[in-house]
């Protein structure tokens, strides 16, 4: 079975995995180096747990039900899922028409008509036969075996049962119903690897891509900071000219990004008048 996989790593691929370019990951790292050998169709999350009515949620439940109506949902790129700053390099990245509702047989008989559907149209389109899943996602459980794949990868790069915002339960056992149905299981740690068939597991511990951590570079964090200090000393330079913070507050302009400024003058003599004006303007004395 070891040579036949060996094999069939050669070929095309559908991967499972978190929505793609959301944050850096070693499965979007792997899937970029082998994008270079081989066709990949990257499938968005199916979701590790049930939503529920927080701020968080909701949005993004409307980000994923805004794709999903678009009518290249079945097909999209990464600007398509508000990843704009995240260029893929595969055929195609899926946003999967899924409920997101973990341990719910209901939830799984839909997900695996709907899903196997949407991704087999996929297929035809690229011309995928025979392909290779693989998946960092024990979510991915309801497709298995759906889409005549010729083989089953799981690459398990995380501890589902100490990751927080995960419904533990039905998570881990949707892993061990995916561990025994994979034919190569790929571990991140020895912890992790000690939970499956030690005959088809083999080890791959996280390392550091080189090339990108050994050369300086601006970060987004880095400049936002410096445009900050910017805005910063220029509230400074106004406040210090101001004959009150009400005169300050009504004359100085809106600078995006500035949430707080440290002024060279006291707020001990400002009224609650002139408070309420910074505020207005979404500054807070300091």
């Amino acid at each position: 079975m070891q040579t036949d996989m060996q094999t069939d790593m050669q070929k095309d691929m559908i991967v499972f995995g978190e929505d793609w370019g959301r944050h850096p990951s070693s499965t979007q790292h792997i899937m970029r180096r082998l994008a270079c050998e081989r066709r990949i169709m990257w499938v968005n999350s199916l979701g590790l747990r049930r939503p529920r009515l927080s701020r968080r949620d909701l949005a993004r439940l409307a980000a994923k039900a805004s794709s999903l109506l678009s009518p290249r949902s079945a097909r999209i790129d990464a600007s398509a899922a508000g990843t704009s700053d995240a260029a893929h390099p595969f055929t195609s990245v899926i946003n999967p028409h899924a409920i997101p509702w973990p341990g719910s047989r209901l939830a799984s008989a839909v997900n695996r008509q709907t899903l196997s559907r949407q991704i087999k149209a996929a297929m035809r389109r690229s011309g995928f036969e025979r392909p290779v899943l693989w998946t960092s996602l024990p979510t991915a459980l309801p497709v298995v075996g759906e889409l005549g794949e010729s083989g089953l990868v799981y690459y398990a790069g995380d501890d589902f049962g100490a990751l927080a915002g995960v419904d533990h339960k039905p998570v881990l056992e949707a892993e061990r119903r995916l561990a025994e149905k994979a034919d190569l299981i790929l571990a991140a740690s020895d912890e992790i690897a000690s939970r499956f068939d030690p005959d088809k597991t083999r080890m791959v511990p996280h390392g550091v891509d080189f090339d990108l951590f050994s050369k300086p570079a601006m970060t987004r964090s880095t400049a936002s900071s410096k445009s900050r200090c910017s805005a910063v000393s220029r509230l400074r330079r106004m406040a210090s000219k101001a004959a009150s913070f009400t005169t300050f507050a009504r004359s100085a302009p809106t600078i995006p990004g500035v949430m707080a400024a440290i002024l060279s003058k006291s707020t001990s003599g400002a009224s609650l008048m002139d408070l309420a004006c910074m505020a207005r303007i979404g500054l807070m004395c300091i």
